[in-house]
């Protein structure tokens, strides 16, 4: 049954609504997903503070210009699904990809991240980046490498000389 023109304006609202309070989003192809699979997304997106709604891309292009957001949606092939960063931007990137690894039937469209539309492939790129915490993993161990390091070597000289402090003595 199609929706009055009320619905569609509440629809707008709501997704115009959500495009405020974003960080980042995630362009996705969900047709052909069954709904086990798309409730197992959510699911994961909702525990990361993140949602994907499926909306048409006329009401989409709509809320899009009363943002005033510049993205085309004839580009966006399919059934466009958007996944909705409103904490953390990077980690709904990298669930979107890892989910769609195990689905045929999910496409990434794009993305839209730092105030720019971004391809299928950057949002790919920038799913595969690091975490924080990784990269400040990194860094502690690229700082505690020299440092045992030189410890090690401080360390040599003492056991040198109590070696050799244990040999005198037993001689």
């Amino acid at each position: 049954m199609p929706k009055t023109r009320e619905q569609k304006q509440e629809v707008v609202q709501k997704f115009s609504d959500q495009l405020q309070k974003q960080n980042a989003m995630v362009f996705v192809d969900v047709k052909g997903l069954n709904v086990k699979a798309l409730a197992s997304l959510r699911s994961k997106l909702k525990a990361l503070g993140s949602q994907i709604t499926v909306i048409k891309k006329t009401l989409f292009q709509r809320a899009l210009q009363e943002k005033g957001l510049v993205i085309d949606t004839k580009k966006l092939e399919g059934q466009v699904g958007v996944v909705f960063a409103f904490q953390d931007p990077v980690e709904p990137f990298r669930t979107a990809y890892g989910f769609g690894k195990g689905q045929e039937h999910f496409k990434i469209l794009g993305g839209y991240f730092e105030q720019e539309f971004r391809s299928p492939e950057t949002v790919k790129e920038i799913a595969q980046l690091p975490s924080r915490e990784q990269l400040l993993g990194r860094m502690v161990g690229a700082i505690q490498s020299p440092l045992q390091g030189f410890r090690s070597v401080l360390e040599g000289n003492i056991k040198g000389l109590l070696s050799v402090l244990a040999q005198a003595k037993t001689s």
